[in-house]
């Protein structure tokens, strides 16, 4: 692999899909969509090669995981590989770290407790719920670039054009160094609103993104980037 391959392949938004084996001819077809989207997926079928062990290699997947999506159905319901999966992602989130739990349902099931508190992309339509999930991992893997700086008087700093050449991803991954109180203050500055009258019970991986998405959306990206640029420990834990 060559070393921009290498850096490519870096950057990419990194999806674990956790899945029961009886679950693959629909798992097979959404690991192929998602990897169209250039999304780095993690699919034992195809992550995990002969002489590899198994257990390390899960391991290291979703350590590496931006996203770990529980595929839910009746046969992973009661899968005791998919419940390990998903309870090392809930202590990963639970912890702090980036990850991103995710379920997304396939058919009729009663939803695990520590899932449901948890908003799920229904994937029974198959194509309707995944152009949601698309959509929302799109998103988290694209460049973001700048809403409109000259509008808001915003100067393309080095701080600021590097902030603007990251991924939804990358600066939600930053925003998670900052602490909740930080990011609490961060989230009002910028959309004049307060963070837990929607996400007080949220992990900060989910308030972070939560934060670059709707930034996305109200074209404020400028505005987020001028206070990240202006408060340097904000600018210290942000930037890679």
């Amino acid at each position: 692999m060559s070393a921009e391959s290498a850096m490519s392949n870096a950057q990419q938004t990194k999806v674990f899909l956790s899945h029961a084996s009886e679950d693959k001819p629909l798992v097979d077809r959404l690991y192929e969509d998602l990897e169209a989207l250039n999304l780095n997926c993690f699919y034992d079928r195809e992550s995990i090669q002969p002489g590899d062990s198994i257990p390390s290699q899960i391991n290291e997947g979703l350590k590496a995981a931006d996203f770990v999506l529980v595929v839910l159905s009746k046969h992973s319901v009661t899968s005791r590989w998919v419940q390990m999966e998903t309870d090392a992602a809930f202590m990963a989130e639970a912890a702090g770290e980036s990850t991103v739990l995710l379920p997304v349902l396939i058919d009729d099931c009663e939803i695990p407790p520590l899932l449901r508190p948890k908003l799920y992309v229904d994937l029974q339509d198959y194509d309707s719920g995944l152009a949601t999930l698309q959509g929302f991992l799109a998103t988290d893997s694209s460049p973001l670039g700048n809403s409109d700086p000259s509008s808001k008087g915003l100067t393309l700093s080095s701080c600021a054009s590097q902030l603007s050449s990251m991924t939804g991803g990358q600066l939600r991954r930053g925003l998670t160094n900052l602490g909740r109180d930080q990011l609490k203050l961060l989230w009002f500055d910028t959309l004049n609103s307060d963070m837990d009258d929607d996400h007080r019970h949220d992990l900060l991986g989910i308030c972070a993104m939560q934060l670059v998405q709707r930034c996305q959306r109200t074209k404020q990206l400028d505005e987020l980037y001028d206070h990240i640029c202006g408060d340097d420990t904000w600018r210290r834990c942000v930037l890679p």
